[in-house]
């Protein structure tokens, strides 16, 4: 399992943005883009998009940002993006920032995986029954591929199943993908960003609400992808080496602790 996109809203003054770009360029959004992503870019290597309601927008490769119009920034941090950097520990950033804007929210997460297995979307949905409180359902056939929605693409969790078709290189597997929005995926970067929950898991409880036989763990065999993905497992000892042990240091710099302090307490919480 792992993350697919997110999005950030980031707010700001009305006209702010547009007079950062005029004046810094692209380290106008250095700060609320991973710089994993920003490195060697520029203005010029962006591509102009439009989403409603926003008046500008570019597209780099793995981000797309945002602007004018509101009083918001809307970053969106692509799969290609997504695969570039550890996930958990953007959104970790993300919500201990309030240095340069007044207030950040995570607007959008999507958490999938792919199964390798011949059958249609539709068959898999199928075979897997969908939860009767679950209303809303639809398929969709283009000449690229089969998508089933399980859900209201309005609320704040819907489900979507879907399969490329020959050639694309993820012809073979079928990818199950639930998209948090609003308030719901906010919630869900909090506890990620705390590492109250793994991406495992809330994909796991995705299932349960969305599917009447959850997929049992065999059928996750597709190559997990991305470095949120190989870091998943040693999440805590990352978090640990990246957060708490600096967060110690300052600490006996200031003369708040001694390293004997964090020794003893270590050895007194192995003991209970």
């Amino acid at each position: 399992m792992h993350i697919d996109y997110i999005t950030t809203s980031y707010s700001v003054g009305l006209f702010e943005m547009a007079m950062l770009f005029q004046r810094e360029g692209i380290n106008a959004v250095a700060g609320i883009v991973p710089d994993d992503l920003l490195a060697g870019l520029s203005l010029k290597d962006g591509r102009n998009v439009f989403r409603a309601p926003y008046r500008d927008g570019l597209q780099f490769p793995g981000f797309r940002v945002f602007w004018g119009g509101q009083d918001t920034i809307t970053v969106e941090i692509t799969g290609q993006g997504c695969n570039e950097i550890d996930t958990v520990d953007w959104l970790s950033y993300v919500r201990s920032t309030k240095q340069r804007f007044h207030f950040i929210r995570v607007t959008r997460i999507d958490v999938c995986n792919d199964y390798k297995r011949p059958e249609s979307p539709f068959e898999l949905v199928s075979s897997w029954g969908i939860h009767n409180r679950i209303k809303s359902r639809d398929v969709n056939e283009t000449r690229t591929g089969q998508t089933f929605y399980v859900g209201a693409r309005t609320s704040g969790r819907f489900c979507k199943v879907y399969r490329f078709h020959e050639p694309h290189p993820r012809h073979e597997t079928c990818r199950v993908e639930y998209q948090f929005n609003k308030k719901t995926a906010d919630n869900v970067a909090a506890q990620l960003a705390a590492r109250h929950t793994t991406i495992k898991d809330v994909y796991h409880t995705a299932s349960q609400k969305t599917f009447q036989n959850k997929p049992h763990d065999g059928e996750y065999n597709a190559a997990e992808i991305g470095r949120s993905a190989q870091k998943q497992n040693g999440s805590t000892v990352n978090w640990f080496f990246t957060q708490v042990a600096p967060a110690l240091a300052r600490l006996v710099d200031e003369g708040e602790l001694t390293f004997e302090d964090i020794g003893m307490t270590i050895q007194d919480k192995r003991k209970s």
